[in-house]
């Protein structure tokens, strides 16, 4: 997860506590994310923390709005941002925390604390898939 924290300038990473199966899924991501932020030029996010909690991926994070005067433009960053948090998170649930595979991923039940493959439950999955 290292690569994630030095890769994009308008985001700062202090904790990542999740295991690097979603990888993938956080650098897509932040990526347009990052790309979104800097057309806006006037906000910077700082991420405070990744986890995985109850068998999903979550995100803190906070939003600065450096300049006033352009509103519209930081409402709609603050937005898209949002809506990328959102679509992480949920897509999470379908995504081996372990080795990123979307297949075999075991139902989670009401008291989930992982979202894991049958192979890597099973300590069978060797590799990593990203």
């Amino acid at each position: 997860m290292q690569k994630l924290q030095d890769k994009y300038e308008n985001i700062t990473f202090p904790k990542i506590e999740c295991k690097d199966g979603w990888y993938g899924l956080l650098d897509s991501g932040f990526r347009s994310i990052n790309t979104s932020l800097a057309m806006c030029l006037t906000c910077k996010i700082s991420v405070s923390s990744i986890q995985s909690k109850y068998g999903a991926l979550r995100v803190f994070y906070s939003l600065s709005k450096e300049s006033p005067g352009r509103e519209e433009e930081q409402d709609e960053c603050e937005g898209y941002v949002l809506d990328t948090m959102t679509s992480m998170e949920e897509a999470s649930q379908y995504i081996c925390e372990t080795c990123g595979t979307t297949f075999n991923i075991l139902t989670p039940d009401g008291y989930a604390l992982e979202t894991i493959c049958k192979p890597c439950h099973e300590g069978s999955h060797k590799g990593r898939l990203h």
